[in-house]
């Protein structure tokens, strides 16, 4: 019955840290030992992220330490470090997450607290109590796990899958029913796996892509006067979405029926659009322009981060996320002109490293009203 049990904890685990995640195209590695902590005493990282892998672990080794006969913490330990080394080793060759030593502290941490619970319980009731309590607790254990991958089976994932790769369309030319787009695409963290190119209306329509180098070129048939979103396959990966649309011969970044907006400064290019806040965002040259038409809390804060492929030029304190935390609140930053019904906020692009990428939304006290990430292109 402890075997059985250990088993199932140990399925649950692996589900939730690496049978529940996508692919990424990249593999990484945090080997500094004790960073996250670091930052969580520093109060630049909430606790969340080692609270959950400690917890992850706790079951295991109530589970591991109810299999043997002697009170040695020495067999739950070896074997949750065993454990755990196993993921993070899965994690990195599968691109599945990142390969954190502090994932297999705390994941140790964490099969301690459930092989000493079980211990403790083991040793201070009696054997009447042994025969309820301990079953009670094992079974609500691997409830608690259950649910705990239940949950993240259910919960939505931000599409941030852009960010692991450059894609720019140079060019495109339409001919009755002939497209033909040309642009450059690579990973930005390993070599580039081949790629194809798809067309999607409802229907997914393959274009001939012929791979030179970084660049490419893509050819197919395409309906006049139909909205097609630009669909990538990288081999060995899912289908996913380049983040751009094709509409004739032009390029567009945002799907759907989109507002009609005058004196929109010429060249500004619509990057991301949320009809729910009415919220629309354009690239501009170096600056990105926010144009939003709800009212919105006062105290709510812009959120604006900038994803990069070149992450050793980040702020130091940056560098581990590998993104740059920007952002501003309403109520404090300088408004320009409206333009018709719509508030406009300016922001900077940042010129020391190129930027690959831009998440934007917004959050009013933690509360996470909107969430949207699209490419920034100097070309």
């Amino acid at each position: 019955m402890a075997l059985a049990a250990a088993v199932a904890s140990a399925i649950v685990i692996l589900y939730t840290t690496v049978l529940s995640r996508l692919p990424t195209l990249g593999h990484y590695a945090m080997l500094s030992p004790f960073w996250s902590y670091a930052q969580v005493l520093s109060g630049q990282r909430s606790p969340n992220g080692i609270l959950l892998n400690i917890a992850l672990f706790v079951s295991l080794g109530w589970f591991l330490a109810s299999m043997g006969k002697q009170r040695r913490l020495t067999i739950p330990l070896l074997l949750s470090i065993f454990f755990s080394i196993t993921i993070e080793l899965i994690q990195y060759y599968t691109g599945r997450g990142t390969a954190d030593i502090d994932d297999v502290i705390s994941n140790t941490l964490g099969g301690a607290v459930g092989a000493g619970l079980y211990y403790i319980c083991s040793t201070l009731t009696s054997n009447t109590w042994k025969r309820i309590i301990t079953p009670v607790i094992s079974v609500a254990l691997l409830i608690a796990g259950c649910i705990g991958a239940y949950e993240t089976y259910c919960s939505p994932h931000l599409n941030s899958r852009l960010r692991e790769y450059d894609f720019v369309i140079e060019e495109v030319f339409w001919n009755e029913d002939n497209l033909t787009i040309s642009g450059r695409c690579s990973v930005y963290d390993g070599e580039t796996p081949a790629y194809q190119l798809i067309l999607s209306d409802r229907q997914t329509h393959q274009l001939n892509t012929v791979i030179d180098g970084g660049h490419f070129t893509a050819t197919g048939e395409a309906e006049g006067g139909k909205k097609y979103e630009l669909l990538i396959h990288f081999t060995g990966h899912e289908t996913m979405s380049t983040g751009t649309w094709i509409y004739g011969a032009d390029v567009e970044f945002a799907a759907g029926e989109l507002p009609a907006v005058d004196d929109v400064p010429d060249g500004a290019v619509l990057k991301a659009y949320d009809e729910t806040t009415d919220t629309l965002i354009y690239q501009d040259g170096n600056r990105i322009l926010w144009l939003i038409g709800t009212e919105i809390e006062p105290t709510t804060e812009i959120i604006y981060h900038i994803h990069t492929d070149e992450k050793q030029k980040l702020p130091e304190n940056r560098i581990k996320y590998g993104f740059d935390n920007r952002g501003f609140r309403l109520g404090t930053e300088k408004e320009l002109e409206p333009i018709g019904k719509y508030r406009v906020f300016e922001k900077e692009i940042p010129s020391e490293y190129h930027v690959a990428e831009v998440i934007v939304g917004f959050n009013t006290g933690g509360k996470l009203i909107w969430e949207q990430n699209f490419r920034v292109d100097y070309d």
